[in-house]
């Protein structure tokens, strides 16, 4: 059970918006791996990544709320248990 290429590509955007401002090696190596994800459950196991590069330009405060605003977007796509706030 995949999710729909349209929508992978809806999640893709919001999940690379929240990287919008981060720059650097490591930003872009998150980036491409956001890019590379095949599914809703692949690529919100990247938010870890995700928030250490959001952290690493802000702080760990900015990168939680970034994170916890892609909540709604999967809710529906990944069973419950998944979907916790940082």
């Amino acid at each position: 059970m995949g999710t729909p290429l349209a929508e992978m590509e809806s999640l893709r955007r919001s999940v690379l918006a929240t990287l919008d401002d981060c720059t650097g090696p490591p930003c872009e190596r998150v980036r491409g791996r956001v890019l590379s994800t095949r599914d809703a459950q692949e690529l919100w196991l990247l938010r870890c990544e995700v928030f250490q590069q959001v952290a690493s330009r802000h702080c760990q405060a900015e990168a939680a709320a970034r994170i916890n605003a892609l909540l709604p977007l999967f809710e529906g796509r990944l069973p419950e248990r998944m979907l916790v706030a940082v």
